[in-house]
């Protein structure tokens, strides 16, 4: 199946930037879809991943649906610094620019109000010791960054916990360091 069938069965789009972590490992920066052109950025060894998803469905098409067509030119500024920084620090192994830099401006103030309690599920998690929180892609499912397995177990309780004063009762949590390998052939 191609990267154009698998992201339009989801949203109606084509989604490399989604299925190129999952088919190279890691994370990528996807520079263009047609013809694919990616780049691996590197994840410092001692960032874990803490992912929450609360069982509520965000559909993938209505959460593209929302998004405004046009940014006001200080915020695209803005999320270019923030970008540049996030990249930066990655390849740079600084925890301390990834975490200053690890805002997203544009998209995730759009997004969070499809996500009941978004707001204070990501404060939970930086109230305890995550260097950054935000949506994972569309959501509802939420992650944030930590640079510790104490850290990550006291994130996730804490956006659990969050989540459940919101009246999110279902919440399933994984904690993950990042996995730099892709798909491979099991035989």
């Amino acid at each position: 199946m191609t990267t154009r069938c698998l992201g339009q069965a989801a949203s109606e789009a084509a989604h490399p930037d989604n299925i190129a972590p999952c088919l190279f490992g890691g994370m990528t920066l996807v520079l263009s879809a047609h013809p694919l052109r990616y780049v691996r950025v590197p994840i410092p060894a001692t960032i874990l991943t803490v992912i929450v998803h609360p069982r509520l469905r965000v559909d993938t098409h209505k959460a593209r649906s929302i998004l405004k067509p046009s940014v006001l030119l200080a915020d695209h500024v803005r999320q270019s610094a923030n970008l540049g920084g996030f990249i930066a620090g990655c390849f740079g192994n600084d925890v301390e620019m990834i975490t200053h830099s690890f805002s997203d401006l544009v998209i995730e103030p759009q997004r969070a109000p499809l996500i009941p309690g978004f707001a204070e599920v990501k404060a939970a998690a930086i109230a305890r010791g995550a260097i950054g929180a935000s949506i994972s892609g569309s959501g509802p499912s939420v992650f944030a960054w930590v640079t510790s397995i104490q850290a990550a177990s006291e994130v996730r309780d804490a956006m659990v916990q969050a989540f459940k004063l919101q009246g999110l009762t279902e919440v399933d949590s994984w904690i993950s360091s990042v996995r730099h390998q892709g798909a491979s052939i099991i035989r």
